[in-house]
Order: structure tokens, then C-alpha cells, then sequence
């Protein structure tokens, strides 16, 4: 999992993405928790174990990639094709 945090003067298209499998999701869920962000973008193809929502109140929006028919019952689902 890779964090970053974007502000006014992020440059976002300086942002390097990262891959390679097997995403564990839930520290990404537990760093929320702990620093209660605005919203958190996850850009992910979906390969997961459901994490555990439990207590969080930050928004999520799940950037979805080649799986139009994902779902999860927190936050937000955007789908997109690469």
C-alpha cells in the first residue's frame, strides 16, 4: 500500500502508482481510522479481503479498475477501464 497525502500544492500527476498484487486493504483502513482524512481515493483492481469499516467516518471513493461489477457496502464505487 502506498499513501499519499494531497493537499492545494500537490502536483498529482507527479504521483507514482503502485502494483504487484495480493493488496492488503486493511492498513490503509486502520491508517484512516487513525488520521480521519476528508475523503480517501484507493485506486485498486479489486483484489482483496473485505477489511473491517467498523468505527470509521472518513468517505472512501474505490477507483475500480477492469471490473465493472465490483461492489463493497462502504463508501463510494467508481469503475473505469485501462
Amino acid at each position: 500500500i502506498s499513501i499519499e497525502q494531497i493537499t492545494a500544492t500537490t502536483d498529482v500527476m507527479g504521483i507514482e502508482f503502485h502494483g504487484g498484487g495480493g493488496t492488503r486493504v486493511q492498513p490503509l483502513i486502520d491508517w484512516i481510522r487513525e488520521n480521519t482524512p476528508e475523503v480517501t481515493l484507493v485506486f485498486t483492481d479489486r483484489d482483496f479481503r473485505k477489511p473491517d469499516f467498523e468505527g470509521l467516518t472518513s468517505d472512501i471513493i474505490w477507483l475500480i479498475a477492469n471490473n465493472p461489477g465490483w461492489t463493497i457496502d462502504y463508501g463510494k464505487v467508481f469503475h473505469y477501464v485501462i
